[in-house]
């Protein structure tokens, strides 16, 4: 029972003297630390943080001079974050102590100072990426462009500009001074900076600007949390050839790193699509097997470099440029008249591609191509368009003796069997199988069924829908290598015409 007395006695003496020391021995031990957190162009943050913040009232801040002497103290309500202002182009050095009033002593008693931070502008609040930055791309060059107000312009020195080529590190570029704008108007100045391209076929330039200013020969760079991007790809950075049982993708050096590639396949007699195939690859083409015949591809293609998307490229395995470019040359020089009219379809009568056929078709090509290499699918959609637009109908029927390259290319007059009679023509010219079909078509505006000649091609063992003329009228009367529709009218054999 004594040592429980005794023990209490000496915790007791230990509590009265601990309660007797003055708070300003707190004050004299507390530990403040002092760190910039936030800032603009003209001011900044002081975040504090003390053992013992319930004491304080009031916040004492200096800044540092020239000469390594303190500034006189500028007071404020203590707070966990303290805002200092700063001068532009200047680094600025702060400390921090705090005080509060002793009522009991009437003393003011302070803790210690705390360490010394530095703070500068911070630029990047000077204008606004996302609204005043944009960027160009072509073939030769990718350009940044920006906006700075002449207001700002006192905070700043300059700008460093870095770029990222097809998705690689950031490198810098060249620093652009701020009174090297290229152009001005009443409230801005505007700043351009170009990259010499990679590639005169595709490439993604990832450009960041930083803001800086000098000051005692040092240069102070601002942050910089926004990024532009320029993505350039030539129109045709990808191609397809469709073979008889495969489909090759050709792609152009682009400097991507892989190549995302989306394809489904239809099925041109039940009308179905197949699920959506993806693939990525790197290399310079990329094959598809394929059943030409009954089955067309819809193909997709997306470039990356690294994280930066490219435009997507939509293809089509029975494009008619496509199939017309690939499908080897036929050495057939005639052109058969189909009837259709009847129950079963029967040769009507042949039309030879003659010497002066050729020497016309040819004479019409130099006029447009004198001195060039056109492919001949060009050629065959160039035709195509021409009769389209230049040619008018003949009424009066007086082109029914001359030949169809004669009366269309010539004389510039006919009707449906001259047009795609002549269209067949050029087509047997430039190697493909040509017909022209003798069947009846259902009029879409007046529902009356009426004769009619039009043009097919053979294209991997399938017969594609060609017509042309109609005096720019209707383009429900203009098919280039299609496939037939339904309610296009066309009437084969007594039928709505099909694809087989």
């Amino acid at each position: 029972m004594k040592k429980t007395v005794k023990l209490l006695a000496v915790i007791l003496a230990f509590v009265m003297s601990f309660s007797s020391l003055p708070l300003s021995a707190f004050a004299q031990e507390a530990e403040l630390e002092v760190k910039v957190t936030a800032g603009d162009e003209s001011s900044a943050e002081l975040s504090l943080t003390i053992n013992n913040p319930y004491l304080y009232e009031v916040a004492e801040v200096q800044t540092k001079n020239s000469d390594g002497s303190w500034s006189e103290s500028e007071t404020q309500a203590f707070d966990e974050v303290i805002n200092v202002g700063l001068m532009p182009k200047t680094v600025s050095t702060f400390r921090v102590r705090l005080y509060y009033y002793d009522y009991n002593t009437s003393k003011t008693v302070y803790s210690k100072w705390s360490n010394e931070v530095t703070a500068y502008p911070d630029l990047n609040y000077l204008f606004d990426f996302e609204r005043d930055a944009y960027t160009y791309a072509s073939g030769s060059q990718a350009v940044i462009y920006w906006m700075l107000s002449k207001y700002s312009i006192k905070y700043l020195d300059g700008f460093s500009v870095y770029a990222s080529t097809n998705g690689g590190a950031y490198k810098f570029v060249k620093n652009v001074a701020a009174n090297g704008y290229y152009s001005t108007d009443e409230y801005s100045y505007e700043y351009k900076c170009a990259v010499k391209a990679p590639s005169a076929n595709g490439y993604a330039v990832n450009f960041k600007v930083y803001p800086y200013f000098n000051y005692n020969s040092k240069t102070y760079l601002s942050k910089c949390d926004d990024v532009e991007n320029a993505v350039f790809l030539s129109e045709n950075y990808a191609t397809v050839t469709t073979k008889k049982d495969k489909v090759i993708i050709n792609f152009k050096k682009i400097g991507a790193s892989k190549i995302n590639i989306q394809y489904s396949s239809f099925n041109m007699k039940t009308k179905k699509s197949s699920a959506v195939k993806s693939v990525n690859t790197t290399a310079a083409s990329y094959t598809i097997k394929n059943a030409a015949k009954n089955y067309s591809l819809d193909i997709t293609v997306t470039p990356y470099w690294g994280s930066v998307e490219g435009d997507s490229l939509y293809l089509s395995s029975h494009d008619p440029m496509v199939l017309l470019k690939s499908v080897p040359r036929s050495k057939s020089k005639t052109v058969k008249v189909v009837s259709v009219r009847g129950k079963k379809a029967k040769v009507h009568w042949k039309e030879k591609l003659t010497k002066k056929d050729k020497k016309i078709i040819k004479k019409f090509f130099y006029n447009k191509y004198k001195g060039k290499n056109p492919s001949r699918e060009e050629m065959a959609r160039y035709a195509f368009n021409w009769i389209h637009s230049k040619v008018k109908y003949d009424y009066k029927y007086k082109m029914g003796n001359r030949s169809y390259v004669d009366a269309i290319f010539n004389k510039k007059m006919g009707q449906c069997l001259q047009y795609n009679g002549a269209m067949a023509k050029v087509l047997t010219y430039l190697g493909y199988e040509a017909r022209i079909i003798e069947g009846t078509r259902k009029s879409s505006y007046s529902g009356t069924v009426i004769n009619h000649f039009w043009c097919e091609v053979k294209l991997y063992g399938r017969w594609y829908l060609v017509e042309t003329g109609n005096e720019r009228k209707s383009p429900g009367w203009q098919h280039f290598v299609e496939l037939y529709g339904n309610g296009m009218g066309y009437i084969k054999c007594k039928k709505p015409a099909k694809d087989k």
